[in-house]
């Protein structure tokens, strides 16, 4: 099945057309205790606000169909809720606190014996703990994901949740340096999506596809493969989606010399985090255009971008970023003749890289080290 684009986007837009009415439907019946029509109206209505990054909204209306299901006692709805509440507590960068709902999701699921919501707990959780740092603990969970999802006898579902575990557990290994079978992992995810018609899915694979295409220092690869997602992350009117690809485009474009349009890009990204409130995304985005303006010779500008996003990161609890901001401003701290600045912010990144275990990124920074 190929990829319906224009079938996924009018989906998306039946609902922002009706966004006003689906909010006040489910207030009246969260100020009438009509919990029936809260878990009616959440249900449908919840995945919308995440996928078009209506983060606050989304988490009071999953947040009312926890309640709701709790209070009608249907234990395993509030364990599928409190699930998607934990996804939106992960893209608010609230990884603690999404951890938490993942792991009472899960308790619930397997009390159920529902292998499916089982599966898909597994897999919410993993990206959290590579989040949080906790990366063998994310592989874990990924590949007992994987394992769960191979028991579903619903094979679109089965399909559907093996593409996504898959797809994450390359991540995982991809962060641990494991180039290769990161690769025949994204493949595998790739198809499996195109199969589905899966837009949005299809397009966090090339994302990944990409991001390994610059790590092995193809950024013409790379450039194409995040291009390519980009323009489907802007059918889909996926804003968040269009910041995080824009930024994967935009570093790439850098590679290739291509500063002006690196920058616009950014500028594109930034204004969206901020506009959405993602903080976690805001450093990302940083850090970025910390890379850009040092190749542009722009230092100054470079460090104090760097040097924020590595303060917000530390504050968000996020290491690797932590790190990856340390990286940048050693980089620029070297490119720019202050040597022991440059080593002593390497050396930060490097502790940062081996708590993770992010083995590759780790050799990287020794070697700039010279050790």
């Amino acid at each position: 099945m190929a990829i319906d684009l224009q079938r996924e986007r009018a989906a998306l837009d039946w609902f922002e057309e009706r966004r006003d009415e689906f909010l006040s439907a489910l207030r009246q019946a969260r100020d009438h205790q009509d919990d029936t029509q809260v878990l009616e109206l959440a249900t449908s209505f919840a995945p919308f606000l995440t996928r078009r990054s209506y983060w606050d909204e989304g988490e009071a209306v999953l947040e009312w169909a926890v309640d709701s299901a709790r209070r009608s006692e249907q234990p395993h709805t509030a364990a599928v809720m409190l699930n998607e509440l934990g996804t939106v507590h992960r893209l608010q960068s609230r990884f603690e606190q999404a951890a938490r709902e993942f792991e009472q999701a899960l308790t619930q699921f397997r009390d159920l014996d529902d292998p499916t919501g089982e599966a898909r707990a597994l897999s919410n959780l993993g990206l959290t703990l590579r989040k949080l740092g906790l990366s063998d603990s994310a592989r874990d969970a990924f590949q007992a994901s994987i394992e769960r999802w191979e028991q579903v006898e619903n094979q679109e579902e089965r399909q559907f949740g093996l593409a996504r575990a898959t797809n994450n557990l390359g991540m995982s290994l991809r962060d641990a340096g494991d180039y290769n079978q990161a690769k025949a992992l994204f493949d595998q995810a790739l198809e499996l999506r195109e199969q589905m018609g899966d837009a949005e899915g299809f397009s966090r694979t090339l994302n990944n596809l990409g991001q390994l295409a610059s790590l092995e220092h193809d950024p013409a690869r790379a450039s194409s493969l995040h291009a390519d997602a980009l323009e489907i992350r802007r059918g889909l009117g996926d804003q968040h989606g269009v910041a995080r690809t824009a930024g994967q485009l935009a570093t790439a474009l850098a590679q290739l010399r291509r500063l002006d349009d690196a920058t616009e890009l950014l500028e594109e990204a930034m204004s969206i985090r901020q506009a959405l409130g993602d903080r976690y995304g805001e450093a990302q985005t940083a850090v970025q255009m910390a890379g850009v303006d040092r190749v542009r010779g722009d230092s100054g500008t470079a460090l104090r971008l760097a040097t924020l996003a590595s303060e917000l990161a530390q504050e968000l609890g996020e290491p690797r970023l932590v790190a990856q901001a340390l990286l940048e401003v050693g980089d620029i701290s070297a490119g720019s003749g202050r040597p022991e600045a440059a080593r002593a912010a390497w050396a930060g990144a490097l502790e940062r890289f081996r708590e993770i275990g992010a083995d590759r990124d780790a050799q990287s920074v020794e070697e700039r080290l010279g050790e």
